[in-house]
């Protein structure tokens, strides 16, 4: 699966990069929402990955210029309230995964994917 990265925090994207990498996957990486969104209208992606707090273009406003993209979109936050990501984002990402994550959540939304596919 390709699956594209949004964080502005580079030990973050380099992190998750290696885990997908290490499980089978190729991964791309984006450190702003406006340069994901290029890359989301310029590529093909099975997965994107991304944060809210971001420069340029948050997570929030990303999500709101794809909700129309046919692919899975799970948020990756460092934010601490279920209740105010819910607010911003619900019914605009398929999973809120929290930081810090496991690598065992990644996977098992890559298995979901792989058995949808």
């Amino acid at each position: 699966m390709k699956v594209l990265i949004i964080d502005d925090d580079d030990g973050i994207r380099i992190i998750l990069s290696k885990q997908l990498e290490r499980l089978g996957h190729e991964a791309d990486e984006a450190d702003d929402g406006e340069t994901g969104l290029v890359k989301i209208k310029n590529n093909k992606y099975d997965l994107i990955i991304t944060d809210l707090m971001m420069n340029r273009m948050n997570g929030d406003e990303l999500l709101r210029n794809i909700k129309d993209i046919d692919i899975p979109k799970v948020v990756l936050t460092g934010c601490n309230s279920h209740d105010e990501i819910v607010k911003s984002v619900g019914g605009l990402c398929d999973k809120i995964i929290y930081k810090p994550w496991k690598i065992k959540q990644i996977e098992k939304i890559l298995e979901s994917l792989w058995e949808y596919c």
